[in-house]
């Protein structure tokens, strides 16, 4: 996929098949790459593609709020996730899709006119386009494989899923290892496709276990929230990132994470630092500063002094019968 950039004459526009000095840290190992830059916005594609499917990694640098048409040589099925920003995607003139940071979901896109809208900030998207060959294997586990060639039948153009979905810590994980693979032989290639069809499939699988029914406009975003916290807990978050990320002013932050999960930034972050640092230090042995590290913290000692102060004594004070015992956890005692 590639975006025209609305409202800039083509003479303005200048392209370059290697990152120019200014992006350099965003280089990519084995990666084809397109630099296009313009007044207005510049866009890095890097992608790799492996028996006909492909795996993008898009970076938008917006200086000004404008309007990308995206544009495709022909009809291609994929799966896109948000990993920095947020944008509203108008697909066709009747339906307008939004994807938060920390949101996937699935498309079947043709040749028609869509319109991506973007606000002035950094944006980052990871993007894997599949074959129809690469995804019939699956059909067999998933009605929504069904539903997706149905669309590609009737060439239409829309997301494949009735709700976007909260990207995992899993396929955070396996975007990683996507985004820096080097692929260098054959069996590069060929580990490449295995793990566009893992991302595949953990999609669906993730579309079988949940309930997204339960999202409305609202919480929908804040369900992404809480989704990117859990997969980034070990960075630092503040509602200033948040507010950026998600076009949100950080006073209706604070009323938001209070309605939808009764608590403040702050206190809602702490919780979920402290319940996986009680659930690491259950492991016998598990080093404290390991675990302070894993969850952001610069330091053991401000780690230990935040982990008492919410559940009253120290990392090291574990109470006897709470570290893991054979093949189980013992229920003897409880936090006071």
């Amino acid at each position: 996929m590639r975006f025209k950039i609305c409202g800039i004459q083509e003479s303005d526009i200048k392209q370059y098949t290697k990152i120019p000095a200014i992006y350099k840290n965003y280089k990519l190992p084995s990666k084809k790459t397109l630099a296009v830059m313009s007044p207005v916005a510049d866009i890095l594609y890097q992608e790799t593609t492996v028996h006909g499917c492909t795996q993008s990694n898009i970076q938008f640098f917006i200086k000004k709020d404008c309007r990308l048409q995206p544009y495709v040589e022909g009809p291609f099925s994929a799966v896109n996730c948000m990993l920095k920003g947020s944008v509203v995607v108008q697909l066709r003139e009747e339906l307008q899709v939004e994807l938060f940071q920390g949101q996937y979901n699935a498309y079947q896109v043709d040749e028609s006119r869509h319109v991506a809208f973007f606000k002035k900030g950094h944006y980052e998207a990871n993007h894997c386009d599949y074959t129809r060959e690469a995804m019939e294997r699956l059909a067999p586990a998933s009605a929504i494989i069904g539903q997706w060639f149905s669309m590609m039948d009737s060439n239409s153009a829309a997301p494949v899923l009735p709700f976007p979905g909260i990207f995992t810590e899993s396929m955070y994980k396996l975007t990683e290892e996507m985004k820096y693979n080097k692929v260098e032989s054959v069996l590069d290639e060929e580990l490449l496709y295995l793990q566009l069809q893992s991302m595949l499939t953990l999609v669906l699988r993730d579309q079988a276990k949940r309930d997204y029914t339960f999202l409305s406009e609202g919480n929908n975003m804040y369900e992404a929230m809480k989704g990117y916290i859990e997969a980034h807990i070990g960075n630092k978050i503040t509602l200033e990132t948040l507010s950026n990320a998600y076009h949100v002013s950080v006073s209706n932050l604070k009323k938001g994470f209070r309605k939808n999960f009764g608590k403040s930034f702050s206190s809602y972050l702490l919780s979920r630092r402290m319940e996986k640092a009680q659930n690491l230090l259950k492991v016998r042995g598990q080093n404290i500063h390991k675990v302070a590290t894993m969850l952001g913290y610069d330091y053991a000692g401000n780690f230990s002094q935040a982990y008492k102060r919410y559940f009253g004594h120290l990392p090291m004070e574990m109470p006897l019968g709470m570290e893991e015992r054979g093949n189980g956890l013992s229920t003897l005692g409880k936090y006071p």
